[in-house]
């Protein structure tokens, strides 16, 4: 899932009712990785919230383990191609 925040801030993920894992990459308004957590875990009740330490723009929520994959990490550039997302 890709999420477009209406401003630049702190904004926080949880977790509440997911069936599986997730990696989240938050990204700045220019488009750069500026954090990630990984594997983050689903849960029922009293959920932590997983918030970047620096201000987002965007959150992508992807497979537990894509982040490990792909090699993504903080820096790194994302490029918007239409209906496509690219983490170089």
């Amino acid at each position: 899932m890709f999420f477009i925040f209406d401003e630049e801030r702190p904004h926080g993920i949880w977790m509440k009712n997911m069936r599986f894992a997730l990696d989240i990459i938050f990204l700045n308004g220019q488009k750069q990785v500026v954090a990630v957590k990984e594997n983050a875990l689903p849960c029922k009740e009293d959920c932590p919230t997983f918030r970047p330490p620096v201000v987002s723009k965007y959150a992508l929520e992807v497979v537990a383990g894509f982040v490990s994959r792909h090699q993504v990490k903080v820096g790194d550039q994302a490029n918007f191609l239409k209906k496509l997302l690219l983490i170089m």
